[in-house]
């Protein structure tokens, strides 16, 4: 999941303010009520008049005001029938199902924890109902995989296939969601469906929910895609006497200060112009030294002590753009130290639930909703900051101690909302086991440090919130707990750009020997091929590629070619292969003109996965390097290598069972029918309700290698 915390965040998207914005939420609520108000008014306004003692000679000298009255009675009677009717007829099966999302939950680590007794819940579930491995999606993303949860399709046909997009009009990159705020889903999602059959769902923190729909039947939280008021994917602050500047991987924003009883700085918020002049927004921060473990900090008239090491409440922080303009924003901070060096982290500023700057929540109220009753929570998509704890800022305690934050937010929240659940489908999605084994892995795989047991302490988590799931399960409710990919470790890194540049397939410009980023040395008139995101490789076609120089003629003789050659990329201290397979996306059932699929899916084996640095287009002078970070680690692995599990409170007989699977059998079970789903109804004990299609897609599912 969160491998796109990785991504570079000095390009700060500005802000762009429009005068008339419409609340979503308006209109769900005042169609709801408006049928019955109009008409309460019309009968009370012609009963006055027709049991008043002048009511008759009134109606005679007021003709026209009677015959409006009676026609708004008449509107009222007929659009509150229609209402009525509405909701009469709005569709509640006799049957529920909830599911519960927990990403990166891999087989072999449950297997374990059950055979030792540490996941009495999930132990329970499998003896009692059913448990299986589950296929995930090529490649073994998480926006990839939970979109094809989300529309029971491939990536051929839902077109997500990375955190990462490239624009072949100008090879310039973005995050897919959170990026494109207009993404619509070329098929349609399962609450699309159910919204077309008036069956509520409630959705919960669920990946690739950002922008949120802008109708449905029901509510939902955006998840991962959520950007901070910045708008990246997550960028902290560090108020600071040291010297970041040279440290060529900081992700975060250091604004330096000195040493003293009282600092006074500014904390920098979203960049905007102002009469075509780029400015950032501030707020005055004002920081008392109290003592040698101890600072008062004042912003925006809050006050409040914060120790070495503690984290601060949320702390609400709005930013003036202009005099009609503010930006709302919450966050927390963190003090390391106050001697020698000081160092005051600030998390990156979320949008605030009482007032988001963009909606993340259907309908727009359902957020302040959420923020009445639990006060102010975590809203950024990837809220664990990994990055922090990568630059050292957070130490092994600071770091569990911020994510058991979020996961008691998104506990509270989680149970609130099914206490309540009474028809429909219900969707609760849960992050945390990802984040921690992506910082985790090393310590479980070293027998002698004191966090060995800190991945399995969260799987013991799920557990207890599987639980309590199952406790409030009665005989009319299907229960599916599912993860959309295992996990493994992560010790050799592999710049594919830079295996294109060695062997002649990428040309950089006047023979430069990196590029810096996003591209800038590449010499597209001279470059065949290009990789972007961590699983794909893109040729430089003509036609399709704006400076493209590879003919179509060409096109199957150098993806053979580069499928050869790459296959046999070797660990230089193992002298083992590091790829699994190659794929094209005609293998994977995507066709040759489809601009957004990579042209070859590369699988790596398990411990070895693409870098951050070829992800996005940066060069260098290796091809693979040991892994020296926290982030120990992935997922970003050929699917054969990280199935994600699958749990159901059934007794069911069901073989090899894949993600694509999960949402049609759902939809079969509220008796709902689908047309565009690719996946099978795999609960066979339940009516088939998809529409026949073409037997193209199927015969091509078929011939699919996972």
């Amino acid at each position: 999941m969160c491998s796109l915390c990785q991504l570079p965040t000095t390009h700060q998207q500005e802000l762009t303010f429009i005068w008339g914005y419409i609340d979503p939420g308006s209109g769900y609520v005042f169609n709801s009520i408006a049928p019955m108000l109009l008409g309460f008014l019309g009968t009370l306004f012609v009963s006055i008049f027709l049991f008043f003692k002048r009511s008759f000679f009134l109606i005679y000298k007021k003709k026209i005001l009677f015959i409006a009255l009676l026609l708004i009675l008449i509107l009222g009677i007929i659009i509150g029938i229609k209402y009525m009717v509405d909701k009469n007829t709005m569709k509640i099966p006799s049957e529920k199902v909830v599911v519960l999302g927990i990403d990166a939950l891999d087989p072999r680590l449950v297997n374990l924890g059950i055979d030792q007794n540490q996941l009495p819940n999930f132990k329970k579930l499998k003896e009692s109902g059913y448990y299986s491995e589950l296929a995930t999606t090529f490649p073994p993303q998480s926006p990839v995989a939970w979109a094809s949860f989300i529309t029971g399709s491939t990536p051929q046909k839902h077109n997500v296939y990375d955190f990462i997009y490239r624009d072949p009009k100008d090879y310039s990159l973005n995050l897919t969601f959170s990026d494109n705020p207009a993404h619509v889903w070329p098929v349609k999602t399962f609450w699309d469906y159910l919204s077309d059959n008036k069956i509520p769902s409630t959705i919960l923190f669920l990946p690739d929910t950002y922008p949120v729909p802008k109708n449905m039947t029901g509510k939902i939280l955006s998840g991962m895609g959520v950007p901070d008021v910045l708008g990246t994917q997550g960028t902290f602050t560090l108020f600071t006497t040291k010297d970041y500047s040279k440290n060529k991987n900081w992700r975060g924003k250091q604004i330096g200060v000195k040493n003293g009883l009282v600092i006074n700085t500014d904390v920098e918020g979203p960049k905007y112009k102002y009469f075509n002049q780029s400015k950032t927004a501030k707020i005055p921060l004002k920081i008392e030294v109290k003592d040698s473990n101890t600072v008062i900090l004042n912003v925006q008239d809050q006050t409040f002590n914060l120790k070495r090491g503690d984290f601060s409440d949320w702390v609400k922080l709005k930013f003036d753009i202009d005099i009609f303009n503010k930006v709302n924003g919450i966050g927390k901070f963190y003090l390391k130290s106050i001697r020698p060096d000081f160092e005051l982290y600030l998390s990156p500023i979320n949008f605030d639930p009482e007032k988001p700057l963009y909606p993340i929540s259907y309908p727009a109220n359902y957020i302040k909703d959420l923020e009445k009753k639990f006060g102010p929570f975590y809203t950024q998509g990837l809220p664990v900051d990994t990055w922090a704890y990568e630059e050292g800022i957070f130490d092994d305690k600071a770091f569990l101690k911020h994510s058991q934050e979020i996961l008691d937010e998104h506990e509270k929240i989680f149970f609130w909302e099914l206490n309540k659940f009474q028809d429909g489908l219900f969707v609760g999605y849960f992050g945390s086991v990802d984040s921690i084994q992506h910082m985790f892995w090393r310590a479980m795989q070293d027998k002698n440090s004191q966090y060995k047991d800190t991945i399995m302490s969260y799987y013991r988590k799920m557990d207890d919130i599987v639980g309590k799931t199952m406790r409030k399960m009665d005989k009319n409710t299907t229960l599916i707990i599912l993860s959309d990919h295992g996990f493994g470790p992560f010790d050799y890194e592999v710049n594919l750009n830079n295996w294109l540049k060695d062997n002649g397939y990428m040309v950089l410009r006047d023979e430069a020997g990196s590029s810096t980023g996003m591209f800038d040395q590449v010499d597209w008139n001279k470059t065949r091929a290009y990789a972007v995101g961590y699983n794909g490789i893109f040729i430089n076609l003509k036609g399709r590629e704006t400076q493209g120089i590879v003919d179509k003629k060409d096109y199957k003789k150098l993806t053979s070619e580069i499928i050869k050659k790459l296959s046999d990329l070797k660990n230089p201290s193992s002298g083992e292969k590091v790829i699994k397979r190659i794929l094209t996306k005609e293998n994977l059932g995507a066709l040759t003109v489809d601009i957004d699929s990579p042209d070859l899916f590369i699988g790596f084996y398990k411990g070895t996965r693409s870098s951050w640095e070829g992800a996005v287009g940066i060069t260098g002078p290796n091809v693979m390097e040991p892994r020296q970070s926290r982030w120990s680690g992935d997922h970003l692995f050929d699917p054969s290598e990280v199935p994600g599990v699958l749990f159901i409170n059934k007794k069911l007989n069901i073989k090899n069972p894949r993600i694509i699977d999960i949402m049609p059998s759902i939809l079969n079970i509220l008796n709902v029918q689908y047309i565009d789903m690719e996946g099978a109804n795999i609960l066979k004990n339940q009516k088939n309700n998809k529409i026949t299609e073409e037997s193209s897609s199927t015969e091509r599912l078929k011939s699919l290698p996972y």
